[in-house]
C-alpha cells in the first residue's frame, strides 16, 4: 500500500436520500498502478449516468456496488501483475553428449543441455528488462562455469563436479549475446560449451 494513494469510498443504501447507510467499503488502490485512474473513472461514470451521486464521493445506489468493486478488483489485479511477475527461468546441465560439428562430424563432447528437451546448447530467449534466473548443474567430473559474454554480473564461480550454481540478473537491452563456459574458453581443443542468448523487446 502506498501512503497518500487515492482512497475510493463506496457507499450503498436503501435508495432513499437519507443518512441511513447500512454498508460501506473502502479500498486503497496503489497509485503506482496505471489502472487506478481507470477504476476511479469507472466508478465516477457509473454514478453520473445513473444519477446516483448524493454528494462528493458518495453513492446511494445499490446497483453501483458491483461496478465499483469490479473496477477496484481490476486495478488491484493490474498492480499485482506488475509487481508479482515471475522471472524467466532456465535449467541447464553440463554433460557429455554426442554433438554434431559444423562440418557434419559427430563427436562426444561436453556441452550445455536442456534437461527436459535434451537439446544441446539451447537458445535462451528473454525480453529486455525481464528478471532472469539460470540454474546450471555440472554433471561432469571436472570444474566448469557459466557466463554471458559482455554482460556484467552473469559470470559464475567455477562449478565443481557434481555441484550447481544459480545466476539472477535483469535482461539487458535488445540484442544477441553468447553464453559459454569461460573455463573451456581458456583451454585447448574444440569449444563445445556455448549457445545463443537472445533479448527481444
Amino acid at each position: 500500500m502506498v501512503e497518500g494513494a487515492p482512497l475510493l469510498r463506496v457507499y450503498t443504501g436503501n435508495g432513499i436520500e437519507s443518512s441511513n447507510l447500512f454498508l460501506s467499503a473502502s479500498v486503497r488502490v496503489t497509485e503506482a498502478s496505471p489502472s487506478w485512474p481507470l477504476a476511479a473513472g469507472l466508478i465516477w461514470r457509473a454514478g453520473a449516468l445513473t444519477g446516483g451521486w448524493r454528494g462528493p464521493g458518495i453513492m446511494l445506489r445499490r446497483t453501483l456496488l458491483a461496478a465499483a468493486l469490479a473496477a477496484i478488483a481490476f486495478a488491484a489485479s493490474a498492480a499485482h501483475a506488475q509487481t508479482g511477475a515471475k522471472p524467466k527461468t532456465f535449467d541447464l546441465v553440463i554433460d557429455g553428449v554426442y554433438t554434431e560439428l559444423d562440418g557434419g562430424e559427430v563427436v562426444f563432447a561436453v556441452s550445455f543441455r536442456d534437461p527436459l528437451t535434451r537439446k544441446v546448447n539451447p537458445q535462451l530467449r528473454v525480453r529486455a528488462g525481464e528478471d532472469v534466473v539460470i540454474h546450471v548443474a555440472n554433471r561432469t567430473d571436472t570444474p566448469h562455469a557459466f557466463e554471458i559474454m559482455s554482460l556484467a554480473g552473469t559470470k559464475s564461480a567455477p562449478i565443481p563436479a557434481g555441484a550447481a550454481a544459480t545466476l539472477r540478473f535483469k535482461a539487458p537491452a535488445q540484442g544477441g549475446y553468447i553464453y559459454h563456459d569461460p573455463l573451456q574458453a581458456r583451454g585447448k581443443g574444440v569449444r563445445t560449451l556455448f549457445g545463443d542468448f537472445i533479448v527481444t523487446r
